[in-house]
């Protein structure tokens, strides 16, 4: 039997273990009690590293948070997935390729937008956010450099002092000497 697979755009190591929760969560809400998460997770979902081709079920994706409880060797698979390496030792990728099979009764499509939706909103906002927090201190910097240029080069804060009124002497605005 040939199960026809949507590929997850590749996602990071670290990050494996953050999208088997908001599957889990999300299949959850959609009314899949525990046997059929399993069996889901077990046969349909499963992630490749993107180098070496070495593949994880979604039951070991889940396994890496769990073993983020316990102590484990270096070496031990879970243990070099949970640093952020691939599952075979000697293999330098940072990045695996999700799987998602066919189930039945069940849109990958919808449950992939809605469970990548909040990690994807989340990081939106914290990218925007430092976004503007770097443009309002580079807006600072050059605020503060021109304030300073114009203490510097003028003496006073342009502005704040009032412009200097010049009067002229009639008697030195006379007719030119003749050359």
């Amino acid at each position: 039997m040939t199960q026809i697979a949507t590929t997850i755009a590749q996602i990071g190591i670290q990050r494996l273990p953050a999208l088997h929760s908001s599957l889990t969560e999300t299949l959850s809400e959609g009314g899949f009690n525990s046997v059929q998460l399993s069996e889901i997770f077990s046969a349909y979902v499963s992630a490749e590293c993107v180098l070496c081709g070495t593949r994880v079920t979604g039951e070991e994706m889940g396994g890496i948070t769990s073993a983020a409880e316990k102590p484990l060797a270096p070496d031990s698979k879970f243990g070099r997935l949970r640093h952020g390496s691939c599952a075979r030792s000697g293999c330098i990728s940072a990045y695996y390729r999700v799987h998602l099979r066919e189930y039945p009764n069940l849109d990958w499509t919808k449950i992939r937008e809605k469970a990548t939706e909040d990690d994807a909103f989340k990081e939106a906002n914290t990218a925007r956010r430092r976004l503007l927090i770097r443009l309002a201190l580079g807006v600072a910097v050059i605020l503060i450099l021109l304030l300073w240029r114009c203490i510097m080069y003028y003496g006073h804060v342009p502005l704040l002092q009032k412009p200097h009124k010049y009067n002229i002497d009639p008697a030195s605005a006379g007719p030119d000497p003749p050359r």
